[in-house]
């Protein structure tokens, strides 16, 4: 009985056997198809290291600055790809052409890779914090100095900054990295009078012009005693790394000018004549050309006001208390016979005046708002005083020229108060306002660059009217200090900040920074 049920059992697995040897054979090619789709499924997932380089290269070109960093942060592969001149050089060449700073504009070739990198992050950061895209507290404080009547004025770049010193006769550069302000060098020779006017401009990437306007007096007197005023106009080429100038024009005029205007091309100089009116001297001092003294006639003029150039073309004129803003055509431009000025007068009424009151001015800034072909629209420009701006549309008809101005205030929150109690310092594209409720406000000027990907970069919408406005406060401010001067470099985001002690009068220099 059991050797039965042992061939029973052997042939029922003999079956079994043969039954699964049948369905392994039919399920063969299936079971093999499976496996290959697993190892299509379930492959590798592609990543930008897969990516052909060439296509990462010029996606590259195409990404913001915050982009590229995060790239560069993703692999080593990747960092090394982003570590390319040519990606970088782009991105800053189009923050350039949005915040056009000559300095780096002059030495973009010759800046290496870390250069190019350094300077692109530092604008895109300084940019990004100014319009309130990164969120700041507080400047910080670099270094202080005890420092009597000397006024800290940064050069463009804020690599140095500049004291005047030794009754006003010497201009002293020091280093912002400095701990003492005894390391100072003179940046131009000692002047012959005492200097109580200067402005720098930079025109390469490392040098200034620098124009020094100083005061002589006459011994010849006027009709009521006093001594006659001479104004000499020096123009400087500074290095101030390599502490170098050289005198590059002078003139003088007898009166004593109020303002001064200075680019790379023109030097403007306004002046009162109490007997007549106010009076407005332009030279182009780097082609020797200038215009005959223009006699600024108009019923309600200014007095010790300011002038800024706005083109080849036309200049603006503000008082001393911005209630009124004027501009003017400049006369054809001719070679001059001799070093001084021109001494036939010539009238020339305004073509456009503003008459607010209840403003405060500071030495006004203008930008072209709108670029303008030889057929196309009028041209538009954005007039900067103090605490309010004006944006001018001016064209010409038949002839005349025609405009349209429409002023608003850059701070409405703020109440008007008499007196030199603020100050401003304002660039192209930023500034500071100093208000006596001990706080420094930081504004972002509109960008008017229509057409640059660097707008894109930057995050910016191409002509917003919108003016972001930080409040920060005054750092290491006491109690009974006030802010008695400030100047600011909107290329590098330095301060120099002067406070004075109402009690002791005892005055020290404040160096900071974004």
């Amino acid at each position: 009985m059991a050797s039965i049920f042992l061939e029973l059992l052997a042939m029922a697995s003999s079956i079994t056997t043969q039954f699964l040897r049948l369905i392994r054979l039919e399920w063969t090619p299936s079971i093999i198809l499976l496996r290959h789709l697993k190892m299509i499924l379930w492959q590798r997932p592609k990543t930008l290291n897969d990516m052909p380089y060439d296509v990462v290269f010029v996606l590259c070109h195409y990404l913001s600055v915050r982009d590229l960093c995060n790239l560069r942060e993703t692999s080593t592969q990747l960092s090394g790809l982003v570590r390319d001149r040519s990606i970088w050089l782009l991105a800053l060449r189009d923050i350039l052409e949005v915040r056009p700073i000559p300095r780096l504009s002059f030495s973009l070739d010759e800046m290496d890779l870390d250069e190019v990198m350094t300077a692109t992050l530092r604008l895109t950061t300084l940019d990004r914090k100014l319009r309130g895209v990164d969120q700041i507290t507080t400047f910080k404080i670099a270094r202080s100095f005890h420092a009597d009547g000397l006024i800290p004025v940064p050069l463009p770049g804020g690599r140095h900054f500049l004291t005047l010193q030794n009754s006003e006769r010497n201009l002293v550069v020091h280093d912002w990295d400095a701990d003492t302000l005894t390391d100072g060098r003179l940046l131009m020779p000692p002047s012959e009078h005492p200097i109580y006017l200067w402005r720098a401009v930079p025109v390469s990437s490392t040098t200034v012009n620098v124009v020094v306007v100083s005061l002589e007096e006459l011994e010849e007197c006027d009709d009521r005693g006093e001594p006659l005023p001479r104004t000499h106009i020096t123009i400087y080429h500074c290095n101030a790394d390599e502490g170098t100038s050289k005198q590059i024009d002078y003139f003088s005029v007898n009166p004593k000018i109020w303002a001064l205007f200075v680019d790379t091309t023109h030097l403007a100089l306004l002046w009162d004549d109490p007997d007549d009116c106010q009076h407005a001297y332009i030279r182009m001092y780097t082609k020797g050309l200038q215009t005959d003294i223009m006699r600024l006639k108009d019923p309600k003029c200014p007095c010790r006001g300011s002038i800024t150039m706005i083109s080849q073309g036309y200049f603006i004129v503000v008082n001393g208390n911005g209630t009124l803003h004027r501009m003017f055509t400049i006369p054809r431009m001719h070679p001059v016979a001799s070093t001084h000025v021109a001494d036939a007068p010539v009238y020339h009424p305004s073509i456009w005046r503003s008459v607010q009151g209840g403003d405060c001015l500071q030495t006004p800034r203008v930008a072209s708002f709108q670029p303008t072909p030889s057929n196309g629209p009028p041209l538009e420009f954005i007039v900067w005083t103090g605490r309010c701006r004006h944006i001018m549309t001016l064209s010409s008809l038949d002839g005349h020229v025609t405009y349209n101005v429409d002023r608003q205030r850059m701070w409405p929150d703020v109440p008007f108060s008499l007196g030199n109690d603020d100050t401003s310092s304002m660039g192209r594209f930023s500034g500071v306002h100093h208000l006596p409720d001990k706080l420094i406000r930081l504004f972002a000027l509109p960008i008017t660059h229509p057409t640059s990907r660097g707008l894109m970069r930057l995050d910016i919408f191409p002509s917003s009217p919108h003016i972001q406005v930080t409040k920060l406060t005054c750092p290491g401010l006491l109690e009974n200090e006030f802010v008695y001067e400030l100047s600011y470099d909107e290329e590098s985001g330095r301060l120099c900040l002067a406070y004075e002690d109402k009690i002791t009068l005892d005055r020290r220099i404040v160096l900071v920074y974004l």
